[in-house]
């Protein structure tokens, strides 16, 4: 996976203007699990309830992938630097 630090700078800069939005779809057994829409690769993304700066969480990609994303302390901020 490729982070922006690692995408070309048009590249970053369109995944930077994104309008990217969450709805919380669960709670439950220790997640608020989200749907994801507006990301050019993200769909789904499940953050524990004890989330620290620095820490990472699960989001889902593309038919049957998950990878790590580090918690900024924002949902829509942390995702934005996530890229295909």
């Amino acid at each position: 996976m490729r982070t922006a630090a690692t995408l070309p700078h048009a590249d970053r800069a369109a995944q930077s203007q994104e309008k990217i939005s969450a709805q919380l779809v669960a709670d439950e057994h220790g997640y608020n699990d989200y749907d994801i829409a507006g990301h050019t690769c993200v769909h789904r993304a499940c953050v524990p309830h004890e989330m620290q700066k620095g820490d990472y969480f699960n989001v889902y990609h593309g038919e049957s992938s998950k990878s790590g994303c580090r918690w900024d302390g924002d949902l829509i901020s942390s995702l934005r630097k996530v890229a295909a």
